[in-house]
């Protein structure tokens, strides 16, 4: 079974390999699902599970926030913030269509989900 960390590993490999495609919005999406992974795997080795597979999307920012310990408050509350702002790309790049999607945004994704 494959640690969030690969998992995350690989999400971040296809969303370059969608954006070299010119696949915008899936690229976005990949990203997203690149920093949800690696946020998983910290609170895997945490101690977090609670019985569930992953928290809800929306929990994240929150959890980042109380859980990330091992970063100081400046770099937790920017982790945060580039996490709710992947998560708005996200939402615009995988549920509305009128939502413009193109390469710097693509581009912007995989830098937030480094």
């Amino acid at each position: 079974m494959p640690t969030w960390l690969e998992i995350g590993i690989d999400n971040i490999g296809a969303a370059k390999a969608l954006l070299g495609d010119k696949r915008h919005r899936s690229a976005v999406s990949r990203s997203y699902y690149a920093a949800f992974s690696h946020v998983n795997e910290v609170l895997v080795r945490g101690g977090f599970s609670k019985g569930v597979r992953t928290p809800s999307h929306r929990a994240i920012p929150r959890l980042i926030e109380h859980t990330f310990a091992h970063l100081n408050l400046t770099r937790r509350r920017k982790v945060k913030a580039d996490f709710k702002h992947l998560y708005a790309l996200r939402l615009g790049a995988d549920y509305e269509r009128s939502t413009a999607v193109n390469k710097p945004t693509a581009i912007q994704a995989l830098k937030l989900a480094g």
